[in-house]
């Protein structure tokens, strides 16, 4: 689960992650949930949250990145 623990909370949320064979990934969070892939590996993953003074104007920015190992 993912929260970003601001007021206001940002107005795109998404998340791009990569395989360990450079494969590359990107999908809106929804519900503040993250969906991790069924196969074994190592994945690293960038979280973003985009605050928007007015469509097409980015007014600040988050990210977080981590790695996630699937057994």
């Amino acid at each position: 689960m993912i929260d970003y623990n601001y007021e206001p909370e940002p107005t795109i949320k998404f998340y791009e992650y990569w395989d360990e064979r450079q494969n590359r990934a990107y999908e809106d969070i929804q519900n503040n949930t993250i969906r991790v892939p069924d196969q074994k590996g190592k994945y690293v993953y960038l979280l973003k949250g985009v605050w928007q003074y007015k469509p097409g104007t980015t007014l600040a920015e988050t990210g977080h990145a981590f790695v996630i190992e699937v057994r």
